[in-house]
């Protein structure tokens, strides 16, 4: 993309102050490198009821982990904790599927639209618990910029078989290595835990983000 332009920037910490357009033309970029669309890899934003369904992991409770707010701590960057910044990917514990920061950290552009607005899930470093839970959501304008904004990708599987499976060699966890076969892209981390068929969740890590002309 040229540049990163995170408030907070760190090798592993998630990119943030992005608009959904920035989000969306990040995921036309990766789909359009030579790799990928020789895989037939297509990059996306997930739709808030595929990230709703990755973050609850087969539960029905208020997070991932359960009820209680006191845990969350444990799980995720929030106003509590965060020290009034982002931190790197995959600190906290995971949710029952292996995926990290599914809640706080940043905030999560997601495909769907209301009019307007773009929805946006997930929590942030700068909100409290209650923003965090796992049905928690929120609208704003695709152009707003905020350094809580980020985002998880959706890479939708040309086979309709999940990546884990059709390729082998994705690590599980978002803050797991991309065990990058071809040479095309370098280690980025990469969550395969996603249970819907066509789906995974992917970091946009500050390096893939400044670097996507060249890699």
């Amino acid at each position: 993309m040229g540049a990163n332009p995170s408030s907070f920037k760190g090798a592993n910490n998630p990119v943030e102050n992005v608009s959904w357009d920035d989000a969306v033309a990040f995921c036309a970029k990766l789909s359009a490198l030579p790799a990928e669309v020789a895989a037939g890899r297509v990059y996306r934003l997930p739709t808030e009821a595929e990230s709703e369904y990755a973050c609850r992991a087969g539960t029905t409770t208020g997070y991932s982990f359960g009820d209680d707010a006191q845990d969350l701590g444990e799980y995720a960057w929030f106003s509590d904790n965060s020290g009034n910044t982002t931190h790197g990917v995959g600190e906290k514990l995971p949710n029952g599927w292996g995926l990290y920061d599914m809640h706080g950290n940043v905030w999560e552009w997601c495909s769907d639209a209301e009019g307007s607005p773009r929805v946006y899930r997930g929590g942030s470093w700068d909100d409290d618990a209650a923003s965090c839970r796992t049905a928690y959501r929120g609208t704003v304008d695709p152009l707003s910029l905020n350094y809580s904004y980020g985002f998880h990708l959706a890479l939708s599987s040309p086979s309709g078989k999940s990546p884990e499976a059709e390729q082998g060699k994705l690590s599980r966890g978002c803050c797991g290595q991309y065990e990058d076969t071809s040479g095309q892209l370098p280690n980025q981390a990469v969550s395969t835990g996603v249970a819907t068929p066509a789906t995974m969740c992917f970091h946009a890590f500050p390096e893939l983000f400044q670097n996507v002309e060249t890699i």
